[in-house]
């Protein structure tokens, strides 16, 4: 908002000399000198008395060193109320948070994200894991929280809401820590003979669909599956009590202290995101689109 060589000229005032200015600005001597000849002569006034002792103003440099002095602090003032204006026009974003759906892989991904992360701000909102609350809050996503982190290819998904996918997360046993598979640091699929797992029924999740089929192939068919509509925290309690695996992923890895996430020698990954209303607002809209661009 002001010409930069003002900021040299007010320090080789202040300092009283050319050496004792550079070493200020942490540039060379003669950069200063050179920015002070650009200065006086875009002005055509000279502004500074040179002499082997230092520097002192000419009348007219005095003149131009107040003056520059209330112009920075008065540019410096209005850049900080415009600062302060925008970040009064913050979009806030409602975030849906439990311990199934965690916000930590998406602020991984909004992190990235410098440029567009001011423009936006996240207000957090503990929601249910429960089947019916999960589902009666997403026929109402929009009305008091506007994202949802969770895998974005179920199908329960279709026509209730949009679905934007982050990532692809490796897929995990959640193994009980008393369970002898606990103690692996990989597990090979042949080792789930004769294990049960628990799983979302058939037809709910195509990632899951695939790992069962990969299973019962390999395993030939000694590997037993209990389904459940949606995994809850009573979902990982059951598992724990009766020995028993499920499947998990980077984003589940909190969900309950008595289980180890443990990676399985497969490729088998699961699609993960947000998500948000059909019909988003304006701001949602922008920030699935600023998350979209990523930088």
């Amino acid at each position: 908002m002001y010409n930069h060589h003002l900021i040299t000229f007010i320090t080789v005032v202040e300092a009283g000399s050319f050496i004792k200015a550079a070493q200020r600005l942490y540039i060379s001597p003669n950069a200063v000198t050179k920015q002070i000849n650009i200065l006086e002569e875009h002005l055509g006034i000279k502004l500074l008395n040179r002499s082997h002792r230092g520097v002192t103003l000419t009348d007219e440099g005095r003149v131009i060193y107040n003056g520059a002095k209330h112009i920075i602090e008065e540019s410096n003032q209005i850049v900080d109320e415009a600062k302060r204006l925008e970040e009064s026009k913050k979009n806030i974003i409602r975030v849906g948070v439990s311990l199934g759906h965690s916000y930590e892989i998406l602020l991984k991904h909004w992190n990235k994200n410098i440029v567009n992360a001011k423009k936006f701000e996240f207000s957090y909102v503990p929601i249910s894991d429960n089947t019916e609350d999960y589902y009666e809050l997403l026929n109402h996503l929009g009305e008091k929280i506007d994202i949802i982190s969770d895998i974005t290819d179920a199908s329960f998904l279709k026509g209730r809401v949009n679905a934007f996918t982050l990532t692809l997360l490796p897929v995990l046993l959640a193994v009980p820590i008393t369970h002898p598979l606990a103690n692996k640091d990989i597990i090979d699929p042949r080792e789930l003979m004769h294990e049960t797992i628990i799983i979302p029924k058939r037809g709910f999740i195509p990632t899951v669909d695939n790992i069962f089929d990969t299973i019962t192939t390999k395993c030939k068919n000694t590997v037993q599956f209990e389904t459940v509509t949606q995994y809850t925290y009573e979902t990982y309690n059951i598992a724990l009590a009766q020995n028993k695996l499920l499947f998990s992923h980077e984003a589940w890895q909190h969900t309950h202290p008595m289980f180890r996430h443990i990676p399985v020698k497969w490729d088998f990954k699961q699609p993960y995101g947000i998500l948000y209303p059909l019909h988003p607002t304006k701001e949602v809209l922008s920030f699935v689109m600023a998350l979209g661009r990523r930088g």
